[in-house]
């Protein structure tokens, strides 16, 4: 683009032309940070794309007031006055501008310099009515706070990170512990036939004592390779990748009785994993210990309801006007045998038979 062209589109774009304009003018402030960015670039190539507080190139620079504009406004737009920093850096000086200002090469800081209140870019100046559509008033709720540690591996983890606000214990800022899960000899299991997220049937010693020994191995290998990683300066957030996701972890997690619920109300179910159904029933302990009457009442109307869909609904019709449970869910279309005639391991035949067992269970 040539400059005449350029310098054209720049007064066709100006003033009332531009669709971004408000009908006012800038303030001195969003006038120097424009002015700023304009000349960021010649302020970096005379620092050679290189922090001058780090002393790193980056590809992230700001160009920052050696003197704070709110110090000095006269050096506000004074090229000598700007320098470059990464984007750490940067953030780091803004937390106490005035300390940083001879380390950067600037004059000695005034006792006289007093930070002036900042107004955000990005407030409203002209009033414009918006029209309220409804105000609902939904009361007040709760929140609780859980630390969970311990055996948590990754695969545990993921099932509560997904419900709520987790903050977990980063591998990329400290170093993770040599804690690890082997489990139980009775804890490795045969797939479930029936259950693609669960175990079934117990397997063979032989195969159940190789899998706990290559477990340990693997784990101790990896962190050998993770310690050894971290001592030849990989980054953190790198070297975690040679864990596996028996390593423990850590988190805090914040919920209301809502969501706390609803948590719950899917991991204390059968269908659910086992660790984490465990992890489940202690939750559970500490919130019946903490909202009573709520947890009673979420017993009573979720835990231990029973719900039917519209077929079985079909099927408990039949069953009071007198059938069996088999004719009942032949009526109902619940099919409890394969075209070949073999049972049903699994299906919605299967469930319902489930349901009325659990109904005529006298818990």
């Amino acid at each position: 683009m040539t400059p005449r062209r350029l310098s054209s589109l720049r007064v066709s774009r100006a003033g009332a032309a531009s669709n971004f304009w408000k009908g006012g003018t800038s303030t001195e402030r969003e006038g120097i940070g424009r002015w700023t960015t304009q000349i960021a670039r010649a302020i970096h190539e005379r620092n050679g794309w290189t922090c001058q507080l780090c002393h790193h190139r980056n590809t992230k620079l700001h160009a920052h007031h050696i003197v704070p504009v709110w110090a000095d406004l006269s050096r506000a737009r004074d090229p000598s006055n700007l320098t470059t920093l990464c984007e750490e850096c940067h953030r780091e000086v803004h937390r106490d501008e005035a300390a940083y200002v001879e380390l950067l090469g600037g004059a000695p800081a005034k006792a006289q310099w007093t930070r002036s209140p900042r107004v955000a870019w990005n407030r409203l100046t002209v009033p414009r009515l918006a029209r309220i559509q409804k105000l609902e008033f939904v009361g007040e709720r709760m929140t609780y706070d859980l630390e969970v540690e311990g055996p948590s591996h990754n695969f545990v983890a993921n099932g509560i990170v997904t419900h709520n606000s987790v903050n977990e214990y980063s591998a990329r800022y400290s170093i993770v512990p040599d804690e690890y899960e082997i489990p139980l000899a009775s804890e490795v299991r045969h797939q479930s036939s029936r259950n693609r997220q669960g175990r079934g049937e117990p397997l063979p010693n032989e195969v159940v004592e190789r899998f706990r020994a290559d477990l340990e191995r693997v784990s101790k290998e990896s962190y050998d390779a993770y310690k050894r990683a971290l001592e030849d300066g990989v980054a953190r957030e790198t070297a975690r990748l040679l864990l596996p996701v028996a390593y423990y972890t850590q988190w805090y997690w914040k919920c209301n009785l809502w969501n706390l619920f609803h948590f719950l109300s899917l991991r204390l179910d059968p269908h659910a994993q086992e660790e984490i159904r465990l992890y489940a029933a202690e939750i559970a302990k500490v919130a019946r210990l903490v909202a009573p009457v709520a947890y009673e009442a979420f017993e009573e109307f979720t835990l231990s309801s029973i719900a039917l869909s519209r077929r079985e609904q079909v099927a408990v019709r039949a069953l009071l006007a007198g059938k069996t449970p088999e004719a009942a869910c032949e009526e109902a279309g619940l099919p409890l045998t394969r075209e070949d005639g073999k049972s049903m391991s699994s299906g919605e035949g299967v469930e319902f038979l489930e349901k009325l067992a659990r109904l005529r269970s006298p818990e």
